[in-house]
């Protein structure tokens, strides 16, 4: 059975936690043959940082 905020691939398991607050990772596999994954962090801002 899964775990809440756990990814599944296959015999991997990879946790995932939130390090930074209001904010969302995102990981792009290569396309094709390539070998370069991209990584991309969100931020959405909140009333305390202003």
């Amino acid at each position: 059975m899964p775990l809440p905020g756990g990814v599944h691939y296959g015999n991997q398991h990879y946790d995932l936690k939130q390090i930074v607050p209001n904010s969302r990772v995102i990981v792009v596999p290569p396309k094709g043959d390539g070998i370069h994954w991209q990584s991309r962090l969100y931020l959405t801002p909140s009333q305390v940082l202003s």
